[in-house]
C-alpha cells in the first residue's frame, strides 16, 4: 500500500462518545448513542454529519439512552437495537428514526435483551447478529423486517461473540472481530442469504473488539478496536483491509493519531473513510474524527 496513506483531522463530534452505533441514511452519517467516559452514563444523543460543511449537527435524541447498541439504515430510516440502557442492564428495546420528521419511535422489541450485537442491512431486512444476553454470549441471528415490524430467525453464527461489527459486501454479510470468554477475536465469518449458511474466511491479523468497520470500493476496512496488548486491554491505532477476491488481509500503513476502541467508521463525502468517536486510553470517551482517502489504500 502507498507510503502516503495518512489520517487527517476532521471536525470533531459535538459529544464525546465511546461504544456508539452508526448508520448512514439520506447521505448523512449518524453517530448514535454510546457512553460517556468510564461507562458512567449511556447517551441518547444523536448527531448527523453535514456533507457540505463537514460539521456535525445534533438531531433528535433516541427515546432511550443506550451504549453498545447496533444500528443500520433501510431507505431514509435508521433502526437501533439493544445495548445497555443503564450501566448494568441490557435492553431489548428497538427504535426507528425518521430523518424527514426528525423523530424516533419505538418498534417491536428484540426477542431478548442484547448487548453489543453486530447489525447490518441486507435485502431490505436488518440482521442483528450475536451479542450478549443476561445468560450468555450468543451466536443467534435475529432478522427484522421493517415492512411488517416482525422478527424471524436466520442460521446462527459459528462463533459466539459480542462487540463485533457486521457489514454487507457483495450481497453477503461479514461478522468481524468482537470478543467472548476467550478474549478478543480476529475471527471473520461470512453469511450467504441465498443458502442461509455461514462460512469462516481468513481471520484478521490482529484480534479486535468493537472496531470501526466499513465496506467501500469492493473491500472491507477495519479501523482500531480494542485488543490485549502485553496482558492489558488497549485501544489500537492500526487498521487493516480485506479483499474478498483473494480472501486476504493487508495492513493499512496509516496509524490513527490516537488509538481508539469502541469507535465507528463510515464512508464519507469525497470517497474517504471517516473514523469517529470511541474510547481512548483509560476508557476516555473521544470526540475525535479523522479521515483517510480510500484512493491511498
Amino acid at each position: 500500500m502507498p507510503d502516503t496513506a495518512t489520517w487527517t483531522a476532521h471536525t470533531f463530534l459535538n459529544v464525546a462518545r465511546g461504544g456508539l452505533a452508526n448508520a448512514t441514511a439520506g447521505g448523512r452519517i449518524h453517530a448514535i448513542g454510546g457512553w460517556t467516559s468510564d461507562f458512567a452514563t449511556p447517551l441518547a444523543s444523536v448527531e448527523a454529519h453535514q456533507p457540505g460543511t463537514g460539521t456535525w449537527q445534533l438531531v433528535a435524541p433516541m427515546l432511550t439512552p443506550r451504549g453498545n447498541a447496533g444500528a443500520a439504515a433501510v431507505g431514509n430510516r435508521i433502526y437501533a437495537f439493544g445495548g445497555f440502557d443503564t450501566p448494568d442492564t441490557g435492553t431489548d428495546l428497538a427504535e426507528r428514526f425518521d430523518r424527514s420528521a426528525n423523530q424516533w419511535e419505538q418498534i417491536r422489541r428484540l426477542p431478548v435483551a442484547t448487548i453489543g450485537p453486530g447489525v447490518a442491512a441486507l435485502g431490505g431486512r436488518i440482521f442483528v447478529v450475536g451479542g450478549g444476553t443476561s445468560n450468555a454470549i450468543v451466536t443467534s441471528v435475529h432478522v427484522y423486517n421493517p415492512q411488517t415490524d416482525t422478527f424471524s430467525e436466520a442460521a446462527p453464527m459459528p462463533t459466539a461473540r459480542q462487540l463485533l461489527k457486521v457489514t454487507e459486501l457483495g450481497g453477503r454479510l461479514y461478522a468481524i472481530g468482537g470478543g467472548n470468554d476467550t478474549g478478543f477475536l480476529a475471527t471473520v465469518e461470512r453469511y450467504t442469504p441465498a443458502t442461509d449458511t455461514w462460512e469462516t474466511v481468513t481471520p484478521m491479523s490482529t484480534p479486535r473488539g468493537n472496531p470501526g468497520v466499513v465496506s467501500a470500493a469492493g473491500r472491507i476496512f477495519v479501523v482500531g478496536g480494542a485488543s490485549d496488548v502485553s496482558g492489558a486491554v488497549a485501544p489500537l491505532q492500526s487498521s487493516e483491509v480485506f479483499d474478498p477476491n483473494t480472501n486476504t488481509w493487508q495492513p493499512v500503513d496509516a496509524l490513527l493519531p490516537v488509538g481508539r476502541g469502541s469507535l465507528s467508521a463510515e464512508r464519507g463525502p469525497g470517497n474517504v473513510i471517516l473514523a469517529f468517536g470511541g474510547f481512548e486510553s483509560g476508557v476516555t470517551a473521544s470526540a475525535r474524527v479523522e479521515a483517510l482517502p480510500i484512493s491511498q489504500l
